[in-house]
C-alpha cells in the first residue's frame, strides 16, 4: 500500500511539474510585446511528422531563417504547445515560432526534435490566417484583419 501510494504521489507531483501554466494574451501584439518569436513567417502545412509538422516558407517576415521549408515542433500532451494536427496540410498562416528547446525528446523518449527545429507555443496567439492577402484573426484590440504589408508595419 505505502508503494502505491508513493508512486500515486511522484506521478502527481511530475504531472505537476510538466502541466502548462500560463498567461495566454488575447492578441497577438500582446502575445509578442511578452514575449518576442524567434521567426516570424508566412508559410503552409504541407506534411505531419509525429508532433510536428514541415512548413514551407512562403516569406519571412521578421528574423533570420534561410531555410525554405522548416521542422515545428507542437504538442504530444506534456508540453505548453499546440497541437500541430489542429493544421491541416495546405493551410497557409502566419506563424510567430520559437527556436526549439528539445522537451519533446526528454518527455517523449525520442530524438526527433533538433535545436535547428522550431516550436509553437499555446500560451498566447502565435499563429494568425492568411488568404488572399490578408491576415485574419486576433491580431490587436478591435483589429482582425490587415493586409500582409500592413501587418509587417504592424509588428514591425
Amino acid at each position: 500500500m505505502k508503494t502505491l501510494t508513493l508512486a500515486t504521489l511522484i506521478i502527481c507531483s511530475v504531472a505537476e511539474v510538466f502541466a502548462c501554466s500560463c498567461m495566454n494574451p488575447p492578441t497577438y501584439c500582446e502575445t509578442v510585446q511578452s514575449g518576442p518569436a524567434d521567426l516570424l513567417i508566412l508559410g503552409y502545412k504541407f506534411e505531419d511528422n509525429y508532433h510536428g509538422m514541415g512548413i514551407k516558407v512562403v516569406q519571412v517576415l521578421d528574423g533570420i531563417e534561410n531555410r525554405d521549408t522548416l521542422t515545428v515542433w507542437g504538442d504530444m500532451g506534456m508540453l505548453c504547445r499546440w497541437y500541430c494536427g489542429a493544421f491541416g496540410i495546405g493551410d497557409t498562416l502566419v506563424f510567430a515560432l520559437h527556436h526549439c528547446d528539445t522537451l519533446g525528446n526528454m518527455l517523449g523518449g525520442s530524438n526527433l526534435e533538433k535545436l535547428e527545429d522550431y516550436h509553437i507555443s499555446i500560451c498566447g496567439v502565435y499563429w494568425l490566417d492568411y488568404e488572399n492577402g490578408q491576415v485574419t484573426g486576433a491580431i490587436d484590440n478591435g483589429v482582425t484583419s490587415l493586409g500582409l504589408n500592413e501587418f509587417q508595419q504592424l509588428n514591425a
